[in-house]
């Protein structure tokens, strides 16, 4: 074959292949090719010179084996997190052990995947809502059993003063003559010297005065209606409260709060709130209208009202 088809074939060969054995038949000397680049004479070539048929003998094997395993890595490729982090662990903390707590209570908090913090060890607690260590935790539902007071503290929730139950406000329930009862206010004879309404549910009732005649009783009872037509009264008691007895009721200071209305048809007279502009007045007296410009009923803490002109202390 000509000389140049052939080192054009060697060549590609060496640039294939890259073997050892080929390099060092290239290199070794000059390919039998009619005696070009060589100074010895004509078919005898020198020693440590190759012929053409040496170097395709060489490429009929690899100089390395393809199938051997490929080598090491330069640099470790990054692995998937395990365990606990923050792609396992986002919302908690981990433990000594790698394990992913909650992250609120005070011997285990934190959160975002980060070492769990003892709060107790530096005599602090572990704020649920941010999952960390504080000097004080906020009262709610997840801190707190019974109620917070005012002053954010959580108290048992038991309390005729301090009332309630999940984390809520607490309640005053004495200041509305009624008693805490499983976390509610609730009227009993404890403190309501009238009657309770409604009776049931227990939780939630309210104490009422106990002398009118939709609303009589007395020693924290179940209110009684005396009458609908006022045939029968509601008689006060020395005590408290009131009792439903066989009289013609009679509107006055004994039996209003706020004023008497005088109604024509039928010859009715009834307590009214006495504490509208047209229905103003209190302790029994009749009921008047707030005339002239400006004048409107002002409420009474007491019960009824009393007319008022704009801007009057």
């Amino acid at each position: 074959m000509p000389c140049a088809d052939t080192e054009r074939r060697v060549l590609r060969g060496i640039l294939r292949w890259s073997g050892s054995a080929i390099l060092a038949a290239a290199m070794g000397g000059s390919i039998g090719c009619g005696g070009s680049g060589s100074s010895a004479a004509e078919g005898a070539p020198p020693p440590g010179d190759a012929d053409a048929s040496d170097i395709f003998d060489a490429l009929e094997e690899p100089a390395f084996d393809v199938n051997a395993d490929a080598p090491e890595a330069a640099y470790d490729a990054p692995e998937a997190e395990a365990g606990c982090g923050p792609s396992t662990c986002p919302s908690g903390c981990c433990d000594a052990e790698g394990s992913c707590r909650p992250g609120f209570t005070d011997p285990e908090c934190g959160s975002y995947g980060a070492a769990c913090l003892d709060c107790a060890v530096k005599g602090q607690s572990c704020d649920p809502a941010v999952h960390a260590c504080s000097e004080s935790t906020p009262c709610w539902a997840a801190t707190c059993l019974g109620c917070c007071d005012a002053k954010g503290q959580c108290q048992a929730g038991g309390g005729d003063e301090s009332c309630g139950r999940g984390g809520g406000s607490c309640r005053d329930c004495k200041a509305s003559s009624r008693e805490c009862t499983a976390g509610a206010c609730a009227c009993t004879g404890k403190y309501c010297k009238g009657c309770c309404e409604p009776k049931t549910p227990a939780a939630e009732s309210f104490c009422k005065v106990g002398t009118s005649l939709g609303a009589c009783g007395t020693a924290g009872k179940a209110c009684e209606v005396c009458s609908l037509n006022y045939d029968k009264n509601c008689a006060s008691l020395p005590e408290g409260g009131g009792q439903c007895v066989n009289e013609p009721w009679v509107c006055g200071p004994d039996t209003c709060a706020g004023c008497c209305q005088d109604y024509n048809e039928p010859p009715w007279v009834f307590c009214s709130l006495g504490n509208k502009p047209n229905s103003c007045g209190i302790g029994g007296a009749a009921c008047v209208t707030c005339e002239g410009a400006g004048k409107y009923c002002v409420p009474q803490i007491a019960g009824g009202g009393v007319c008022t002109a704009l801007g009057s202390p």
